[in-house]
């Protein structure tokens, strides 16, 4: 099945006759018929409503099932156990009134789905017509989708590491520039690259002491230098303010 183009068909108005029940002793049951239109979500949503006090939970066995036909599926929407339904004799007044709001679900599955399915075929059709979430259609619904386990951040490399650590370094040192120079352009760097690489030597020798490519490789995105800019003193000059600042 084709769980990508999955979609609520436009199926109109389904007239149904929708029974309402008041009780005495059970199973002792009255019922007022009304007739209304109603969609698969809403005939969900008024099962508990109509089912009342009575339970029949899904046994386990219909999660791990191959395959479930469409009238098994519209019973385990709303959480009841399709066996149960059919065999409980005693209570069968109340679970004649959930029939129409069943067959309501039951003709909209079937738009969606074929005949007999997968569980996973049927989960998917739920959340296509939006169905209230049942204990059971809960479980199932975990069980059932693939866990996809995140792949491991990938580590760092040594070279990655050190142009970071080059890259957190320069970003101070220009930051400290900047305080000493108010109208310094990091777009238009005085001078040229390799006067900057000079001071930056001067700061932190072990980390700068790299060739012009690995430099020019770490300070992408931080400065700019000016082609064919002409030597400047204007680094060395605040070499002893820079580091000052950099403690």
């Amino acid at each position: 099945m084709d769980h990508k183009n999955l979609a609520i068909p436009e199926t109109g108005e389904t007239r149904i006759h929708t029974a309402i029940i008041t009780r005495d002793t059970p199973p002792t049951c009255n019922f007022t018929i009304t007739e209304q239109a109603m969609t698969a979500r809403e005939a969900a949503e008024a099962v508990p409503k109509a089912l009342g006090h009575f339970r029949y939970p899904p046994r386990p066995h219909w999660i791990k099932a191959k395959h479930w036909t469409l009238v098994q599926a519209a019973w385990l929407a709303v959480g009841i156990d399709p066996i149960f339904a059919a065999r409980d004799l005693m209570h069968r007044g109340a679970l004649d009134a959930l029939r129409p709001l069943i067959a309501v679900i039951q003709e909209e599955l079937a738009s969606l789905t074929a005949p007999t399915g997968t569980p996973q075929d049927y989960l998917a059709a739920y959340r296509a017509l939006e169905l209230p979430l049942t204990a059971f259609t809960r479980e199932a619904q975990a069980i059932s989708l693939p866990v996809v386990e995140a792949p491991a951040p990938r580590q760092a490399t040594a070279p990655e590491k050190r142009t970071a650590q080059r890259r957190a370094t320069l970003t101070r040192i220009l930051d400290a520039l900047g305080e000493l120079d108010p109208t310094l352009n990091t777009e238009a760097m005085p001078g040229r690259m390799v006067d900057f690489l000079t001071l930056c030597q001067a700061v932190d020798k072990h980390l700068f002491t790299i060739q012009s490519d690995a430099f020019d490789k770490a300070r992408k995105g931080l400065c700019r230098f000016a082609p064919g800019a002409r030597e400047t003193t204007y680094y060395w000059e605040k070499l002893s303010a820079v580091r000052a600042k950099l403690g």
